[in-house]
């Protein structure tokens, strides 16, 4: 409870209720962003991503996010775990950054990409081989890595040298699945004699994840999944508790 113990939930309160302009986000953004390890996105008014029009009471969702980096899921899902029960329930509490539901790619870059089923560890993984044209070949270093096996082979592999890749990514499928789902992730160019003929849209891999969530829960409100939020009864939060409507 170190992390949570330190967010004044009163000043906290006092801000959403009021909040107008940019710098209300600012001040909240300094409460909650006080672990070096862990990034936290708010959001004002949406739910699940998704803007509430109309809503006539404040609506708060915090996201612990665990910066792109596997060395950090440990920490962010124990302060996760150790979220406080008794908070208002316009305040949601969420791991991991959604993915981008508008299917467009910042940056319009024409990537392609193959992928394949595996199971690692009893767990799902996706495999990643991503075409990637010749006018993006800069983006790009090259590394030789050497295996040996029975004899010494080398193998070329092509490192980003920068996140763009992985931004574009990170909006296809959601922090969660860039983290956690992704079996291995290998860029091929169209130098090496590679063609696009060969691979599938980029923007087509969330078909993919999407497979794979058939296996968790969700909630009946806000369609949030159970690798992002606790999904009890049936509801990741009090506020979709009360909320839901049947259809």
């Amino acid at each position: 409870m170190d992390y949570w113990n330190n967010i004044d939930f009163k000043a906290v309160e006092l801000l959403v209720k009021n909040y107008t302009n940019d710098n209300c986000a600012v001040e909240l953004s300094k409460i909650f962003n006080i672990n070096k390890d862990i990034k936290v996105t708010l959001t004002f008014d949406h739910l699940n991503n998704i803007p509430m029009i109309g809503n006539n009471v404040p609506l708060l969702e915090i996201y612990l996010s665990p910066s792109w980096a596997k060395k950090n899921i440990e920490i962010c899902e124990k302060i996760y775990n150790e979220k406080p029960r008794d908070l208002p329930e316009w305040i949601i509490i969420n791991k991991y950054m959604p993915f981008n539901s508008s299917k467009q790619i910042k940056g319009n870059f024409e990537l392609r990409c193959n992928t394949t089923f595996c199971v690692d560890n009893e767990k799902v993984k996706v495999n990643l081989i991503i075409f990637v044209p010749d006018i993006y070949r800069d983006m790009f270093k090259e590394e030789k890595i050497v295996v040996v096996n029975e004899k010494k082979i080398v193998i070329k592999e092509y490192i980003p040298v920068n996140n763009q890749i992985y931004i574009i990514l990170h909006e296809l499928i959601g922090e969660f699945h860039f983290l956690n789902t992704i079996g291995y992730l290998k860029f091929v160019m169209e130098s090496d004699g590679y063609k696009k003929e060969g691979f599938d849209d980029l923007v087509n891999i969330r078909e993919k994840f999407i497979k794979i969530e058939k296996s968790y829960f969700c909630c009946k409100h806000c369609k949030k999944l159970s690798l992002q939020a606790d999904i009890i009864n049936g509801y990741c939060s009090k506020y979709c508790l009360i909320n839901y409507i049947e259809k």
